[in-house]
């Protein structure tokens, strides 16, 4: 009998390809987003199982006595239950190399986009007030200083970028390099508040763990620059958003861009909705046609090297 490999929603043909151009017996949950009781049903004799933002909790691996690896469309593995996985001897892989341009491409308009106060002068001038243009003032980001925060590879995409392409000057921060891991053009930090101390913008690059979350707090947000902008393109769980909101009013924070919330979806009176010099995305910054066939065959490519036997190119640390 062939293996089995549940996919819980609609991903780019290229994937599905892959695994049935092997030999795969592929199906798809029967609804378009599934909740925790119809994966439990439906996935209970796979052999492999392409899952995106879906929770994958003990119930369902418990539930699938047969389940030998877990595909992740996409980066972030914070909806998946390791521990369990490991306990039960379930690989996970992910998708590193598919989306982090698409992210870092979408962090880059975000910061264009505050600096240029985009938002507010776009509903006002719709809104047919073309003397806008004579009130709000917009910055250059040639001089400007970036700091990152988290330097893998979303995080050193966005600071080339920046560094080469827009002139700034780049300051890092990540446990896990060394200043000479810097690439040309960027500085590392010894901690994060001193990368963060004279940066104009801010911005987030880091997974949510139990050691980030909630990271970015009133003390974070103090020892950053008076006037600057804060971008969170990484996991919701991160910033604080109470204490985000309370130095958007302050003025401490002069804005912020966040494509990512605590809550998703979120409620309209969510903490940062209401805020003309907020732009908020529907965590969406790797949903680009590029983005969405590599992550698609990436993670058919990792079930398919767990499941045959093959080298695993990039299965998540447990």
């Amino acid at each position: 009998m062939s293996c089995r490999v549940f996919i819980t929603r609609r991903i780019d043909p290229s994937g599905v390809d892959y695994l049935k151009n092997r030999g795969y017996d592929v199906y798809f949950a029967s609804v378009p987003i599934p909740d925790e009781d119809t994966i439990v049903r439906e996935a209970a004799d796979c052999d492999g199982m392409l899952v995106r933002n879906d929770r994958i909790t003990r119930r369902i691996m418990e539930a699938a006595p047969r389940l030998r690896v877990i595909g992740r469309h996409g980066v972030g593995v914070d909806t998946i239950d390791l521990y369990c996985a490991k306990e039960k001897g379930i690989r996970v892989t992910n998708t590193p190399l598919a989306n982090y341009n698409a992210v870092a491409e979408h962090t880059i308009h975000m910061i264009l986009s505050l600096a240029r106060h985009a938002r507010e002068t776009e509903q006002a001038f719709y809104g047919g007030d073309f003397d806008v243009r004579n009130r709000i003032t917009n910055t250059e980001l040639a001089g400007k200083t970036l700091a990152v925060i988290g330097y893998g590879r979303i995080g050193r995409s966005v600071a080339k970028k920046a560094a080469l392409g827009l002139d700034m000057f780049v300051t890092v921060y990540d446990p896990n390099i060394t200043p000479e891991d810097a690439d040309e053009g960027v500085t590392a930090a010894r901690t994060a508040e001193d990368a963060v101390r004279g940066a104009d913008f801010v911005t987030l690059h880091l997974p949510l763990t139990e050691v980030t979350r909630g990271m970015v707090d009133r003390d974070f947000i103090a020892h950053m620059k008076d006037g600057a902008y804060l971008i969170n393109a990484a996991r919701g769980g991160i910033v604080n958003e109470g204490a985000a909101a309370e130095a958007l009013r302050s003025g401490k924070l002069a804005g912020g861009a966040f494509d990512v919330l605590e809550d998703e979806p979120p409620r309209t009176d969510d903490t940062l909705f209401g805020f003309p010099n907020v732009i908020l995305t529907p965590h969406n910054a790797a949903h680009t046609a590029e983005a969405f066939r590599k992550m698609s065959l990436h993670a058919a490519m990792g079930i398919d090297e767990v499941l045959s036997g093959k080298p695993v190119s990039w299965e998540v640390k447990m």
